[in-house]
């Protein structure tokens, strides 16, 4: 039989460990800086920082396309923002110069991101399960209408324009209790 013998057997090791230890370390190095670089420049410059920010955005979205002033916009407490100044606002400042150039989108691409984004944005506040599982259903329902009826056409389907300014109200009371908890946090 073809066996190795020991000097040949622990070369063969020692090259073995070498070329995992080299495959692992360019592995890692590679996702990591590959990482940080898509994540710098992923998200567009329409998308809200908070869950209660996409509510009201959808709510003027609502009002222009519908013609109606029928839904109460959602009025946010402004943001406290820290006198002090972190790397993170030196990065998320930069972050929003790098959008400056940018061709802004139209009211159905923005809607239509919006509505996608609504669960994720909802997942980082302190909501229940219970209320996230209602606000994904509404995310998705708005996506099966869109794709039925085309943006154009949304607000003059009156069953669609029902439903959409019933959700608003439905999402703009889980947007208060969101910032309540936030800051009810915040106090402590």
């Amino acid at each position: 039989m073809n066996e190795l013998r020991p000097e040949s057997r622990s070369q063969w090791r020692g090259r073995w460990d070498r070329c995992w230890s080299l495959a692992i370390a360019v592995l890692l190095l590679g996702c990591s800086s590959g990482e940080i670089e898509h994540a710098e420049h992923h998200d567009p410059p329409h998308r809200p920082e908070r869950f209660a920010d996409a509510v009201v955005r959808l709510g003027e979205l609502y009002r222009e396309r519908s013609g109606t002033a029928d839904l109460p916009l959602l009025e946010l407490p402004a943001v406290e923002e820290s006198p002090i100044e972190t790397a993170a606002d030196e990065e998320h400042e930069e972050h929003e110069e790098s959008h400056e150039d940018e061709t802004p989108v139209g009211p159905a691409v923005e809607s239509r991101d919006l509505w996608v984004w609504l669960p994720t944005l909802a997942a980082e506040t302190d909501l229940p399960e219970e209320t996230w599982n209602a606000i994904a259903a509404i995310s998705r329902e708005w996506q099966a209408r869109e794709r039925e009826l085309a943006w154009d056409r949304l607000a003059d389907d009156d069953a669609t324009r029902q439903w959409w300014r019933q959700s608003l109200i439905r999402l703009a009371d889980d947007a208060r209790r969101s910032l309540d908890k936030t800051n009810a946090i915040e106090a402590q």
